[in-house]
């Protein structure tokens, strides 16, 4: 059916196989067990020429509804669309069920780490996420998003570093630098991560932040806050 040549039949289609998939509760095993055997399928379609962005993007979303466990037999086919597919929310989805893997998504490292220069900001954002689950290794990419022209990418990256802890360390005095950001959410994301990185109790935060000469008000703000969190 998914093949069918209306695309408000494919639309109902693939409506009802995501729903199937995704059911719970009692019962749900034997509609799931018939629906399951059109994910290769819906796989194999991601990687072609479908010129229809709709069914693109429904056939992403059902792979993101249903991670971990249903996407990651076909997470090959989810990080070739993530590189490949034109379509914006197709990629924003591939990623989203890419995260969704955790530690399991680590043989993608390599496709993610492309991904970070995606031309849209969601993606780029959803990737950032997405590698602080493969550990530490990936904080040598996460780092040179801190510079991301898109506040929310930045803000991402700060989080996502942060989230690997003393992992993270070496990057203490750029996330330092991210406390005089224009941008407030990333201000708040710096504070909450050098609060993650830096070892509690000590002054280490007073030489993340040498290269800040002038005392805003908004600086000032947002070292009163990193002070009282790890003093």
């Amino acid at each position: 059916m998914t093949y069918d040549a209306d695309s408000r039949i494919r639309g109902y289609a693939l409506e009802a196989v995501g729903r199937a998939l995704c059911l719970r509760g009692p019962g749900s095993v034997v509609v799931t067990g018939v629906a399951r055997p059109h994910c290769a399928r819906l796989a194999k379609l991601l990687e072609t020429e479908v010129t229809d962005d709709v069914f693109r993007r429904a056939a992403a979303r059902i792979f993101a509804d249903m991670a971990p466990e249903g996407s990651e037999p076909h997470s090959e086919s989810l990080a070739k669309a993530l590189l490949k597919d034109p379509d914006a929310e197709v990629r924003r989805l591939a990623v989203k069920a890419l995260e969704g893997l955790g530690i399991e998504g680590a043989p993608y490292e390599e496709h993610l780490v492309i991904a970070l220069d995606d031309k849209d900001e969601v993606v780029r954002r959803r990737v950032a996420r997405t590698l602080r689950n493969l550990g530490e290794g990936a904080s040598r990419h996460l780092g040179r998003k801190l510079s991301d022209d898109n506040p929310d990418v930045r803000a991402s990256a700060a989080q996502s570093l942060g989230g690997l802890g003393r992992g993270a360390a070496q990057y203490e005095f750029a996330l330092g630098k991210l406390l005089e950001d224009e941008e407030l959410p990333v201000r708040e994301a710096a504070i909450q991560a050098l609060r993650q990185v830096l070892p509690a109790r000590t002054g280490s935060w007073r030489r993340t932040v040498p290269a800040v000469k002038q005392e805003t008000s908004k600086l000032r703000e947002c070292l009163r806050k990193l002070s009282s969190i790890v003093s």
